[in-house]
C-alpha cells in the first residue's frame, strides 16, 4: 500500500501540500463557503489532506467514509500500514479491533465558566441531588455540574448559579438520554424505577 500525498482537484492532480493550503483557506472562510472536493487519484473517492503528525506519519490524505475500502491508497493508520502500528484483519464479527489510531480533527466547544460550577458543587456539598453519591478520589471530588438548559440551545447567555445542579457522572449521562435533558424528579423516577439490588457473584 502506497501513502496517498496526491489528489486530484479541479480536474488536476496536487500534491498534499497545497490541498493543505487550499483546506486552510476554506478554513478561514468558514462553514459558508462550499468545502473543496478533493478526490483519489486511484478510486476517485471522496479524500481530505491532513497535516505531519510526527516523524512516521508525514502529511497525507485519509479517504472520508467507507466506500473505497479496498483502495491501495487507503489511509494506512486505520489498515496497519504505518511504521509500528499493529497489522491485523479481523472477520465482521470478531470481538476485536484495531483503535489508537491518530485522527486529525477540530473541534469547536463552548466555553463555561469554572468558578460558577465549582461554586454550584461547593452549594450542593459536592453530592449528586439525584441518587446523593459523593466521593472523593485522588483528591478530586467525582461530581459534574449540569445546565438545566443546556448552553447549545441558546448559545453564549447569561447563566445564573440556579441554572445549575450537581449530578454524579452516571445521573449526569441520564440527564442527557433525550434532547431536552431530563428534569431531577424525572432523573430521580428514572432511578427508581431501575434500581436493583447488587449481588455478589
Amino acid at each position: 500500500m502506497v501513502r496517498a500525498t496526491d489528489c486530484f482537484y479541479k480536474e488536476r492532480i496536487i500534491d498534499v501540500d497545497l490541498a493543505l493550503l487550499v483546506r486552510s483557506q476554506w478554513e478561514s472562510l468558514g462553514e459558508a463557503s462550499l468545502k473543496p472536493d478533493f478526490r483519489c487519484v486511484e478510486c476517485l473517492g471522496r479524500v481530505w489532506p491532513h497535516r505531519a503528525g510526527g516523524k512516521n506519519n508525514p502529511a497525507h490524505f485519509e479517504h472520508r467514509g467507507s466506500s473505497s475500502a479496498e483502495c491501495s491508497r487507503r489511509h494506512l493508520s486505520r489498515r496497519g500500514g504505518v511504521p509500528g502500528h499493529v497489522q491485523a484483519s479481523f472477520e465482521p464479527d470478531d470481538l476485536r479491533a484495531i483503535e489508537g489510531y491518530l485522527r486529525d480533527s477540530r473541534l469547536l466547544s463552548r466555553g463555561r465558566n469554572q468558578k460558577l460550577a465549582q461554586e454550584r458543587k461547593a452549594r450542593d456539598k459536592h453530592t449528586c441531588l439525584a441518587c446523593g453519591f459523593t466521593a472523593e478520589v485522588n483528591g478530586r471530588r467525582i461530581v459534574e455540574c449540569h445546565h438545566r438548559r443546556p448552553l447549545s440551545f441558546d448559545g453564549e447567555r447569561l447563566v445564573h448559579i440556579d441554572d445549575l445542579m450537581t449530578l454524579c457522572p452516571t445521573c449526569h449521562r441520564i440527564a442527557h438520554t433525550r434532547l431536552e435533558p431530563l428534569s431531577l424528579s424525572e432523573i430521580k423516577s428514572v432511578l427508581a424505577h431501575n434500581a436493583r439490588p447488587i449481588t455478589a457473584e
